[in-house]
């Protein structure tokens, strides 16, 4: 009885270890990236100087609404995205807090943040990526001429 117990504890051990092993292994191969040569960045730097001002003015004129919500949203988590921004790969938007969240990653992402939409400075883009030096970085991507 005990022997037939402790085979089917380990069994049941090894089908667990499987498992998980497996759910890992998985979550590797999808779980996006967000260095400076991922996807989502090169989808930002693509983006032509006319598209990022009239991105700036949009999402400008959304963060300044009377209905602006808190968050917008490609997965509903939130709002869904105004037809102004649907050509854009992104995961969701907070233009009350003044960005744009392209691609997340656990704790960190690639966001685009936008200057100068609540004080008085010059209104530019700033697109950053990764979580910590030497892989993480920014750049001005637009600024308002």
């Amino acid at each position: 009885m005990f022997r037939i117990f402790k085979i089917a504890l380990l069994t049941l051990i090894a089908m667990c270890t499987i498992f998980v092993s497996g759910f890992f292994i998985v979550l590797g191969w999808y779980s996006p990236s967000c260095g400076e040569d991922s996807e989502a960045v090169a989808f930002v730097r693509s983006l032509s100087e006319e598209r990022l001002g009239k991105l700036y003015f949009d999402f400008e004129s959304l963060s300044k609404s009377a209905n602006v919500q808190p968050v917008y949203s490609s997965y509903g988590d939130g709002e869904s995205l105004p037809s102004q921004f649907l050509d854009l790969k992104i995961v969701k938007m907070r233009p009350s807090r003044g960005y744009i969240l392209v691609e997340g990653c656990m704790d960190h992402g690639v966001v685009m943040s936008f200057d100068g939409l609540k004080k008085r400075t010059k209104k530019k883009i700033t697109l950053s990526w990764g979580e910590v030096p030497p892989d993480s970085g920014h750049e001005v991507i637009w600024v308002e001429r």
